[in-house]
């Protein structure tokens, strides 16, 4: 019966450090106009400073990724 269900393959792209094109394309959904978060940087300055942000932000998550340690700073949120 279980080997009659779809096997989808393994989706190993999933492994790989995040890209340039994916961290532009999450920077792009980006709400402007709105309050910052808890770092106090607005939405504006992501978008205005996506040339140079963009390799910078690249590096760090790739640190980020190698470590496989996401910073404390990364996941507290205040509502």
């Amino acid at each position: 019966m279980l080997s009659e269900i779809l096997q989808w393959p393994t989706a190993t792209h999933l492994d790989d450090v995040p890209s340039t094109t994916e961290i532009e394309h999450a920077l792009r959904q980006t709400a402007f106009g709105k309050s910052p978060g808890i770092d106090g940087i607005p939405s504006e300055v992501l978008e205005n400073g996506r040339p140079t942000l963009l390799d910078q932000l690249r590096k760090l998550f790739c640190v980020i990724w190698e470590q496989e340690s996401v910073p404390r700073d990364f996941k507290d949120a205040h509502l």
